[in-house]
């Protein structure tokens, strides 16, 4: 299952006190500083701080989505072909475009049903844990 999916729910529910306590490595440090505002900026309003933190929400479901795209259709590509293409050549025959197109439509169902399942397993845990 992808972790990278489990830790963008996870991160999107986080407050500001939560962020602070993390340890980023610089990198993100530096980011969340410019973010949130460093110790050189004036104390922000908590309107300010809300869109920030909303701003740092979008950015990571944004990114975390594209790699989990880019994720899937890597494994897509890699198991499909391996499967359906003996002899790779110029071009494809009906049989390998009908194996790989087969294979594409399972592979894409069962995550897309492995990865509501366990969003659904993180927010019952949330919940349970909140409760």
């Amino acid at each position: 299952m992808n972790l990278v999916l489990g830790h963008a729910e996870a991160l999107l529910d986080l407050r500001h006190d939560d962020l602070v306590s993390i340890p980023f490595d610089s990198f993100y440090r530096s980011k969340m500083t410019s973010l949130f505002g460093g110790s050189s900026t004036p104390t922000a309003s908590p309107t300010d701080m809300a869109a920030r933190l909303e701003q740092l929400k979008n950015s990571i479901h944004n990114e975390l989505a594209l790699q989990n795209a880019q994720e899937l259709m890597n494994k897509v590509t890699e198991k499909c072909f391996a499967k359906c293409v003996s002899k790779p050549g110029g071009s494809l025959s009906s049989s390998e475009e009908k194996c790989l197109s087969q294979c594409m439509e399972r592979y894409m169902e069962a995550f897309d049903t492995v990865n509501r399942t366990y969003i659904a397993r993180l927010r019952k845990e949330r919940f349970d844990q909140q409760s």
